[in-house]
């Protein structure tokens, strides 16, 4: 009985990891909108030369955040909510990220007459000192 019960769990809690997963990602988004928020709001060099509403934005921006499924979404009800602030320069950019792996060096090789042994292209290896 209790094998089955543990099955049971076991089950439903592999059906329930994709919600959890996307839950755990609107959460993400939601620290780093109030991350965000905080920043604009606590750090702006308007903050103290200007009326503005600094939580209405937010407030606004929290369900869209909530409903944004990739980050360029995401991004887009960021940059929606810093651009009320009425900053041109205040915004949202997207950064290209060039990934380029890194090139491998042989681990063996020979300069002149001194054969080098390259410990650290092992991986994981540190140099010493």
């Amino acid at each position: 009985m209790s094998r089955l019960v543990g099955t049971l769990v076991f089950v439903v809690a592999l059906m329930l990891a994709p919600r959890m997963a996307a839950a755990d990602e609107r959460v993400d988004r939601l620290v780093a909108l109030g991350k965000v928020w905080g920043q604009a709001r606590y750090f702006h060099p308007w903050m103290t030369t200007r009326a503005i509403d600094w939580d209405a934005p937010l407030l606004a921006a929290i369900p869209k955040a909530r409903a944004a499924t990739t980050d360029a979404e995401f991004a887009a009800v960021v940059d929606a909510m810093l651009r009320t602030i009425g900053d041109p320069v205040t915004r949202v950019e997207p950064v290209a990220v060039a990934v380029t792996p890194p090139t491998p060096r042989p681990l063996v090789r020979r300069e002149g007459a001194v054969v080098v042994i390259d410990l650290p292209s092992l991986g994981g290896c540190r140099r010493l000192t």
